[in-house]
């Protein structure tokens, strides 16, 4: 593929680059944070960058201090929009599924001309658009050069889904020109949509921030961090933990917030070796990881988390579902993830095993931070993501 040098002079140096979240940037989940590091990381030379973002949520727990949005000013100009979709979004999901489709569809053509009518003017008419939420194009139909992506949706392994996909794809997303899809799932996307250009890079993380730390005590420490929801896997953790809250050379550290928030704070009361931590910043998040040595995510609803890359940096043996298999192919190939069926059974079978090989899996960290930092830092995913953009603008 024909590269381009970011440090030379070219005519895309004008041109309107919009980086478009559907959410609250200060909420500070994965996706939140890779689009963050978009702006805050991005080619010097690329001034003309429009970063849009939603009002906050009522009670929204902030994992991004508000501090940041001056670093964000200071990268691009700032714009915020109305969370109506996010409210939407936040109503449908506790429809069943089949039901779900029904009600989000005609909310979204509806929004087309209500919530979202004038948006792409809003934005001030950007070149290229990038989108966290594929169903925005929607919204932003005007633009010439949409970029989709796999933060926010990724191929199911479902016929039916995948199915139902490509027909609303048609009536809602196919102004999409470009898709920028994590490795994983870049054979499933081409299959998809074969007329569409693809974009081939992961997802990336600040590897100077996680790293291994050295543990003030010897217990052996677990950890799970994600928002406090079903999909996300908390309920599964904490009946995993039920078979190991009373071994007192073992402990168990959840972060996180979420529907689910207080279930969890009453079940941990019953676990002497267990402890819920809340929302943490960056910086304190971080501490937690490089202390920790196995890291649980028994999740059914990610892409490619974030969390288990952070998790990989800090040192930690991740364990984890098999449908995360072929994700992170780097670890997988130096030992450093334990993958499971989706069980309580099959999780608690594996972290048994892991703890008899605990030594063996303890001098492992400085060599899973060495892997992170030569694959995985953000600083050259973002670059990668930028040149790759200009590529394909460039080809148009």
């Amino acid at each position: 593929m024909m590269s381009v040098d970011l440090n030379e002079k070219n005519s895309y140096e004008n041109k309107k680059i919009a980086f478009v979240l559907y959410s609250n940037v200060l909420l500070g989940s994965g996706l939140e944070k890779s689009a963050l590091f978009y702006i805050l990381y991005k080619p010097d030379n690329i001034k003309n960058v429009v970063f849009v973002h939603t009002k906050p949520l009522p009670n929204q727990k902030n994992r991004i201090e508000k501090s940041v949005l001056e670093l964000i000013k200071n990268k691009s100009q700032l714009i915020e929009i109305n969370n109506d979709y996010v409210k939407m979004e936040d109503v449908v999901t506790k429809f069943p599924k089949i039901i779900r489709y029904v009600i989000y569809y005609p909310s979204i053509f509806i929004m087309k001309y209500i919530s979202y009518s004038n948006l792409y003017n809003k934005i001030g008419k950007p070149d290229i658009i990038y989108l966290f939420r594929n169903d925005f194009s929607y919204f932003l139909g005007q633009c010439n050069f949409l970029i989709g992506s796999t933060h926010g949706w990724y191929p199911s392994n479902s016929r039916l889904q995948n199915k139902i996909n490509k027909i609303t794809s048609i009536i809602f997303r196919n102004k999409i020109k470009v898709y920028h899809t994590f490795p994983v799932w870049s054979e499933k996307v081409k299959k998809m949509y074969p007329n569409k250009k693809i974009i081939e890079v992961p997802n990336g993380i600040d590897t100077s921030l996680f790293k291994p730390i050295l543990k003030t005590n010897n217990k052996i420490r677990f950890l799970f961090v994600a928002r406090l929801e079903k999909c996300k896997g908390i309920l599964t953790v904490l009946k995993i933990w039920e078979k190991f809250k009373d071994y007192d050379k073992l402990e168990l550290k959840i972060v996180g917030s979420g529907t689910l928030e207080n279930e969890v704070r009453e079940i941990i009361k019953n676990y002497k070796n267990a402890e819920y931590l809340g929302t943490l910043n960056e910086e304190n998040l971080a501490k937690v990881y490089g202390e920790s040595d196995f890291f649980i995510y028994p999740s059914i609803c990610d892409s490619l988390p974030l969390v288990i890359l952070e998790a990989l940096s800090s040192g930690c043996h991740v364990i984890t579902t098999n449908r995360f298999r072929g994700s992170f192919k780097e670890f997988e190939s130096i030992g450093a993830i334990t993958f499971c069926n989706n069980t309580p059974e099959d999780f608690s079978f594996a972290i048994n095993n892991l703890i008899k090989n605990f030594e063996y899996i303890n001098t492992n960290k400085e060599k899973n931070h060495k892997v992170a930092s030569e694959n995985y830092d953000i600083k050259l995913i973002v670059k990668k993501l930028y040149s790759s953009i200009i590529n394909e603008y460039n080809k148009s």
